[in-house]
């Protein structure tokens, strides 16, 4: 009984207990980069008849995304088929050739080109991604090209921001 005593007192003593809180703070963050993404368009001119007295003229768009508030410009290249966008682009079909060009505008007067001023030059919307710019393609009237099932050529998309 007398040891039960003396422990009685020093495990009171020992459930007495103080909290003590500590603060530190955290730091978080992150940088935001000026980034873009660009879909693959088409662009149908559809059927093409060299005897019609109009040219053919036809539409798309290119879909590309943003970061907000990025300054970004669109370049469209030659194709495969030309050696000079001035001079204007080329579908093939074998070894025949279908002249169209691409322009900036419903007028068709500015073509789309990879230098200067035959970009195309914007800045994305603040709190949007999305931006949509569109393509105005021609075939002049009167080629003298043989019929084919298909004339294509592939056109190279760049947007730099």
């Amino acid at each position: 009984m007398k040891s039960l005593l003396v422990l009685m007192p020093c495990g009171l003593l020992a459930s007495v207990a103080h909290a003590t809180t500590v603060n530190a703070t955290l730091t978080v963050n992150a940088t935001v980069v000026a980034a873009c993404t660009v879909e693959a368009a088409t662009l149908a001119f559809g059927n093409y008849d060299p005897t019609s007295n109009s040219d053919t003229n036809v539409s798309t768009t290119i879909n590309f995304s943003c970061t907000p508030s990025t300054a970004y410009t669109v370049s469209l290249d030659a194709g495969l088929n030309s050696a000079s966008i001035a001079a204007g682009r080329n579908m093939k079909a074998g070894s025949d050739l279908l002249q169209y060009q691409l322009y900036t505008d419903s007028g068709w007067t500015n073509y789309w080109g990879n230098t200067g001023s035959n970009r195309m030059t914007g800045t994305s919307a603040a709190g949007s991604l999305a931006n949509t710019l569109t393509v105005y393609g021609k075939i002049p009237k009167n080629q003298i090209v043989p019929a084919s099932a298909a004339y294509t050529d592939s056109v190279n998309i760049a947007v730099s921001f």
